[in-house]
């Protein structure tokens, strides 16, 4: 995509956050947006729905972004060998939707997130509907995360367990997640 084209977007940015020194900003057109110096170098298609929810880790070098298509996906600034140019990766995805399309998940509030935390080995993913569900990383120890996200990921595994911590029983839908360290 051309500069003039990357700067004639028309979009509404939901949530944004600074990785390794790039700003990733996540729109209401399912596109994740890569800036570097003020300007937006990449534009990659991420969820089939706006993407309300970015969380990210700098620690861990990652990034988590979650849509009302039902799905979370974590993310990483790869650099193009041959050109040298910031990119995101993606790393891995957590189809929380079932076995529904996207387009009906859309449609469904327990489907679609809320917020995304990323903390240690885990996500905590809050859902329009009220819900709070817990998902692990890896299958590693804390301190072992990041080498098994660089080496031992398949993004299109979907095998991941899901655990439900919270079902909101009087209506009150939950915008915002997140984890206190905890010892």
């Amino acid at each position: 995509m051309i500069d003039e084209e990357l700067e004639s977007i028309y979009v509404t940015f939901l949530s944004c956050g600074f990785l390794q020194g790039y700003l990733i900003t996540a729109g209401d057109d399912g596109f994740m947006y890569l800036w570097e110096h003020q300007r937006i170098i990449r534009r990659i298609f991420a969820h089939e729905g706006a993407i309300y929810s970015l969380d990210c880790n700098n620690s861990l070098g990652i990034a988590a972004s979650g849509a009302m298509d039902g799905t979370v996906i974590l993310w990483r600034i790869f650099i193009e060998p041959r050109t040298q140019i910031a990119t995101l990766d993606k790393l891995k995805y957590f189809p929380l939707r079932r076995d529904l399309d996207s387009m009906q998940a859309v449609m469904a509030a327990d489907y679609n997130v809320q917020s995304v935390c990323i903390h240690m080995n885990r996500i905590i993913v809050g859902m329009r509907s009220g819900a709070i569900y817990e998902m692990k990383i890896a299958e590693e120890s804390n301190t072992k995360v990041q080498s098994a996200l660089m080496e031992n990921m398949d993004p299109n595994d979907k095998k991941t367990k899901v655990r439900k911590w919270l079902k909101c029983a009087d209506h009150e839908v939950p915008i915002s997640v997140d984890v206190d360290y905890l010892c």
